[in-house]
């Protein structure tokens, strides 16, 4: 079990798999290498258990970090929907202007606004919206290749 790229995590030192393999491979060792039979089986099991506890002990700092990172992820995307909301009206306002370079403004910030929508809708699982936000970013790159001018 890794705790992730570079051994990081919330309990500092990250254990793999191999790690606890090793652990075992050593206790094992030690148990046929020794002469007393009981005593080296004794270890070993010893051994193994204090591996076991470590793992245990490091993937329970985890995993409650991990739990809490997700929590506070999924509460950024929720609070999503406000600037694209936002993003949206502004750039319905600058669309409508008279003036070339506001229009083209707007069309850029309808772009970002889709991809807000999409994240949004993605994380909430609201499929229809995510459908609906690629199909308004088509029409609109559509309608600006059309709004070009035939030299450009």
């Amino acid at each position: 079990v890794s705790t992730g790229a570079g051994g990081g995590g919330a309990g500092g030192a990250g254990v793999s798999a191999g790690g606890v393999a090793q652990a075992v491979t050593s206790a094992a060792v030690t148990a046929t290498a020794n002469r007393n039979g009981r005593v080296g089986l004794m270890e070993a099991a010893s051994s193994v258990r204090s591996g076991q506890r470590t793992l245990a002990l490091r993937l329970a700092s985890v995993i409650p970090a991990r739990r809490l990172l997700a929590r506070r992820m999924s509460e950024l995307l929720d609070l999503l929907q406000w600037p694209a909301m936002v993003a949206t009206i502004v750039a319905a306002w600058l669309v409508a202007s008279k003036r070339k370079s506001r229009r083209e403004t707007g069309f850029w910030i309808f772009l970002v606004s889709n991809v807000l929508w999409v994240a949004w809708g993605w994380h909430a699982s609201a499929w229809a919206l995510v459908v609906l936000q690629v199909a308004l970013a088509a029409t609109n790159v559509r309608g600006a290749a059309k709004a070009a001018p035939e030299g450009s």
